[in-house]
């Protein structure tokens, strides 16, 4: 792996690593952690665009091939395990 420097401002630097020690984590690994987090952020947000985006005709028919199968909306995921 390669590595390089980055500069932060010293303010956010002691915050940075005040948080990463919280966490037990290196200040690296903690902005890795961050990044990863954004990234999933703007992955859902872009989800959340398309699903707003997609036409009430499409989604309805979403839904009723959905019923048609028999699969619940969360994949089974709200289905209890058996015995319970």
């Amino acid at each position: 792996m390669t590595t390089t420097t980055i500069t932060f401002d010293s303010i956010l630097w002691d915050r940075l690593n005040i948080q990463a020690q919280l966490r037990g984590q290196a200040a690296g690994s903690f902005v890795e952690d961050l990044l990863e987090a954004w990234l999933s952020e703007q992955r859902f947000a872009q989800i959340r665009r398309a699903m707003a985006e997609t036409p009430s005709a499409t989604l309805e028919s979403y839904r009723a091939e959905t019923r048609a199968l028999g699969a619940p909306a969360g994949n089974g995921l709200d289905e209890q395990p058996a015995g319970r």
